[in-house]
């Protein structure tokens, strides 16, 4: 019987870690082109006038200039041996998806979680979602469009492209799934820095963030929103913050005794919340270990980048102004090994691939105006 409420337990722990990293895109962007993107061309310029000999002026213009070529940045080559988790170690993707009807959704978060039976510890790193990465079959474009392209699976091939490392396993969770886990919870504790105030009517619902700073109790929408928010200077890397501030409160809230008299809501939260190819044997090691987890045992991190907007010239001859994510590939990659391993860098032969590859990704950003 312990067995079975600690299956559960970490059922709904599992799905709150999924929902914390599971939401942003408070803000909608414009969507990064396929592979191949015209650079803007420059206008032609008049000549001065000249003058003849019959005392008439003569304005002579250049000729069009000839079409720009086309920009087309290289392929991101497939690490040759990725770099596998240990025994007793599983990897596992869980992904934020902004599911929507008549619209393909996009991983508007997505988190890497190392679930580590042998250390009695997860550790957990977050990917910026809006970082320049290759898609593979589709090219260059922001990580996040995978999910949108091919769901769980193709951002999981993503993922282990960009960081060189082996993923065991994907979890995905909606919108309304983790709004009704909180609840489930009886809501949760955080304290808010400062006032998050933004509002977009255009959105479908509209969307209406206004939290207080100071201490805070949390009801299902209210955690969304706080999830969500990125209206502030620190962007999207604000939200990460916030997102493991939330993902501390939500393990305390889950792992306290009450929790167990609201199993059979957190049931019914988790019967149709998410979706993960986890087998049962592993949700059983895995709940095995939430009797030895305490919260200090989940280190985070988050992948480092550079952020910059791009002005591109998208496929349809459209020009939009585009929010990238560059990424530092070897200090990326770094952070990948110590996710799966638990050491500060991975092997020698991991680093080196790292160093080489960080000058192809360079190669691969779109052109500075």
């Amino acid at each position: 019987m312990r067995l079975r409420q600690r299956l559960l337990q970490f059922s709904a722990l599992a799905v709150v870690v999924i929902a914390i990293f599971g939401w942003s895109g408070c803000m909608r962007q414009a969507l990064a082109p396929p592979a191949g993107v015209t650079p803007s061309p420059a206008l032609p310029v008049p000549q001065a006038p000249a003058s003849t000999d019959d005392g008439l002026v003569t304005v002579v213009l250049p000729a069009p200039p000839p079409p720009p070529p086309r920009w087309a940045p290289p392929a991101f080559p497939e690490t040759a041996k990725p770099l596998a988790a240990p025994s007793g170690v599983k990897v596992v993707l869980l992904l934020g998806a902004d599911d929507r009807p008549g619209a393909p959704g996009r991983s508007d978060s997505m988190l890497l979680a190392a679930v580590d039976t042998n250390n009695n510890t997860v550790r957990l790193v977050s990917l910026p979602r809006d970082a320049w990465a290759y898609i593979p079959g589709q090219g260059w474009d922001k990580w996040n469009s995978a999910y949108a392209y091919g769901h769980e699976a193709l951002a999981k091939k993503t993922v282990e492209r960009m960081l060189g490392i082996r993923v065991d396993y994907t979890a995905v969770l909606g919108f309304q799934g983790f709004a009704h886990i909180v609840d489930a919870l009886d809501g949760v504790d955080v304290v808010v820095d400062h006032d998050l105030n933004y509002d977009d009517p255009w959105d479908k619902p509209p969307l209406h963030i206004h939290i207080k700073a100071g201490p805070q109790h949390l009801g299902g929408e209210q955690a969304v929103q706080f999830a969500r928010f990125r209206a502030d200077s620190q962007n999207d890397w604000g939200r990460i913050k916030r997102q493991q501030q939330l993902a501390r409160a939500m393990l305390k809230q889950a792992l306290r005794p009450q929790t167990l008299t609201r199993l059979p809501a957190l049931i019914t939260a988790l019967a149709s919340a998410y979706r993960t190819d986890i087998p049962m044997t592993e949700r059983l090691k895995f709940a095995l270990l939430l009797n030895r987890l305490k919260s200090e045992a989940i280190p985070s991190d988050t992948i480092p980048g550079t952020d910059r907007m791009v002005p591109m010239v998208l496929s349809d001859g459209t020009r939009a102004d585009v929010w990238y994510t560059f990424l530092d590939l070897e200090a990326a990659r770094q952070k990948a090994a110590w996710l799966v391993l638990g050491q500060p860098q991975g092997p020698a032969a991991f680093r080196d691939e790292a160093h080489r590859l960080s000058s192809v990704y360079r190669q691969a950003e779109p052109p500075r105006p």
